[in-house]
């Protein structure tokens, strides 16, 4: 392994950051290449739009202000019209009887001339400027339809396994595998408990690989839980009451109050979060956990002062640990103690060889670091398995489907494929960062070697998971389905095809209403109605036929499959 990736901030922003980009703007220009696009010609259809939707958008606003007139000229008719009626009634018993006759004459001249302009000039102008929205909405889809058939080759060329290639020769110490090795999931399974079987999150995307060996997952998940939401409700309560006036005269005055009221409901709450979890079997019976302690705005003088107080804390703590029997022992290392934070270790021997002083020195650069995301990481150690949880990570789609990149503007295909790719590494690669930091993970090899998976075997429940989870939900989910839907599915492994049961769990919102008592200004209780949702859970079952196959997207696209099939990484999947 590199040695210098165990500075991995210094090592990203020296080497790994230019060399991806440039790596990714090189894949790009081979696909437009291999494709036979010409950037020149999609260019020019490219200014040719840009012209015909500025004429376009002229013309509609040209429209926009003729209707806008045409809107005035209404209103101003209707206001004649009203003045030409009602005016020779208010003065008709009066000297300005005239005047009652002269306004009626002209407001009815007003009006009547108003309308002539209406209909015969504005209604036409309006007309002919529809047609000529339409004529250059029309030379706009003309140019589209022309410029996405120019770009189908290349939209075609789009694959899955891209990005991960692109990471692959950038980093070589991160290799991810071209499909979900059910081995590695075993191995997890195996050291750290993982299971398949909760079921209020869903597997959308699942990423396998290994480091120098050491097997690894990336998975993100689309998570359920209820979370109390407060509904409002309101009511005006009015009332009369006799009063006197400075006279001593009573008289009856309206008083009116609006109540309010409140009720806290449990309502679903719907998150994505990813996961790296990364074997290792070095310090086998070491646990800790730390989260986020480094603001992302501290300046040198705060982190000071923070590391002043946590170290006077710690000497307590180990003071009281020694008093108590515990095996919590300070390192000499103030400043990583207190930023790192692990203070629940559990194996004080194990901890000192995994942070030797250079990955002390390593991790508190890390942690200081404000670019590209600082210190926004969890870090949980059990035993052999290592598991990351960044705050950046959850932000980003790690599915890297080919369908974000389809565009018919190259230049704009080019910007979209280039930035996703390098936010993909960029948070792939500071995931793995906090391992990097540890030379001892670095420098070990694991009891059992794991290599890049290569072949597709059986499609395991998590795999089948993430495939069921790129169908359209409507497809999937209950037509009563008033919040989005958690996907959980078990498999029947056949010789040449996995049978995926999928289960499609959501709630359906019944509209509630609860009367809540409230005292209003007049002393009386009033019951508020208070609207909310009750949600009660459904459930519908899909089965999905599941087969590993040799197909490319390009490939897939020729072949005209229907919408209840799909290929997700080597996977095609159809509803059956």
């Amino acid at each position: 392994m590199d040695e210098s990736i165990l500075e991995p901030v210094k090592s990203y922003f020296d080497v790994y950051k230019d060399r991806h980009r440039q790596l990714t703007e090189e894949y790009f220009d081979r696909l437009v290449e291999q494709a036979g696009v010409s950037p020149e010609e999609n260019a020019q259809l490219m200014k040719e739009l840009e012209k015909a939707e500025s004429k376009r958008n002229d013309a509609d606003k040209h429209v926009r202000r003729l209707k806008s007139l045409r809107a005035f000229c209404i209103v101003c008719v209707v206001l004649l019209a009203l003045g030409a009626l009602f005016t020779p009634l208010a003065l008709w018993d009066t000297q300005l009887q005239w005047v009652g006759i002269l306004v009626a004459c002209l407001g009815g001249a007003g009006a009547t001339a108003l309308i002539v302009v209406i209909c015969v000039v504005l209604n036409k102008k309006i007309r002919e400027g529809n047609s000529v929205v339409d004529r250059h909405q029309a030379d706009i889809d003309e140019i589209k339809r022309k410029a996405w058939e120019q770009m189908q080759p290349l939209n075609r060329k789009y694959d899955w396994n891209i990005p991960d290639g692109l990471i692959k020769q950038t980093v070589p110490e991160i290799q991810l595998d071209k499909y979900f090795d059910e081995d590695k999931f075993a191995y997890f399974a195996k050291k750290g408990g993982l299971s398949i079987y909760d079921g209020t999150s869903s597997v959308v995307c699942v990423r396998s690989g290994n480091s120098d060996g050491k097997p690894f997952l990336f998975t993100r998940l689309f998570r359920q839980d209820f979370v109390p939401h407060t509904y409002t409700g309101s009511r005006v309560v009015t009332w009369t009451e006799v009063e006197h006036d400075s006279k001593g005269y009573p008289r009856t005055v309206t008083h009116s109050d609006t109540l309010f009221a409140t009720v806290v409901k449990p309502k679903p709450h719907y998150a994505y979060t990813t996961y790296l979890f990364y074997g290792c079997d070095s310090a086998p019976d070491l646990h800790f956990s730390r989260t986020p302690t480094v603001p992302l705005d501290a300046d040198e003088k705060k982190l000071q002062s923070m590391i002043k107080k946590g170290e006077k804390e710690l000497e307590k703590k180990a003071r009281d640990a020694v008093n108590e029997g515990k095996s919590f022992n300070k390192l000499a290392n103030s400043e990583f103690e207190v930023l790192f934070g692990a203070e629940n270790r559990d194996n004080e021997l194990e901890f000192r060889l995994m942070f030797t002083p250079l990955a002390q020195r390593n991790m508190v650069e890390l942690l200081r670091s404000k670019q590209p995301y600082g210190d926004d990481f969890h870090f949980v150690k059990k035993g052999a398995i290592n598991i990351i949880h960044s705050l950046h990570s959850a932000k980003l789609d790690i599915d890297a489907s080919p369908d974000r990149f389809v565009d018919f503007n190259l230049a704009r295909a080019r910007q979209t494929f280039i930035e996703y790719n390098c936010d993909y590494f960029r948070s792939i690669y500071f995931d793995f960062a906090p391992l990097f930091c540890i030379p001892l993970y670095t420098q070990e090899s694991n009891r059992v070697y794991f290599g890049e998976c290569t072949k597709q075997g059986n499609i395991g429940n998590w795999e089948a998971e993430a495939v069921a989870n790129h169908f359209e939900r409507k497809l999937l989910e209950h037509p009563s389905s008033a919040t989005p839907s958690i996907l959980k599915v078990y498999t029947d492994i056949g010789e040449s095809n996995t049978v995926a049961h999928v289960t499609a769990h959501s709630f359906e919102g019944i509209p509630q209403i609860d009367l809540i008592p409230v005292r209003c200004r007049n002393g009386n209780v009033y019951e508020v109605p208070v609207p909310w949702t009750q949600y009660l859970p459904i459930e519908q079952c899909t089965d999905i036929d599941m087969q590993a196959v040799q197909t490319t997207r390009e490939q897939f696209i020729a072949e005209g499959n229907s919408v209840g099939t799909l290929l997700v990484s080597g996977i095609k999947a159809t509803i059956k």
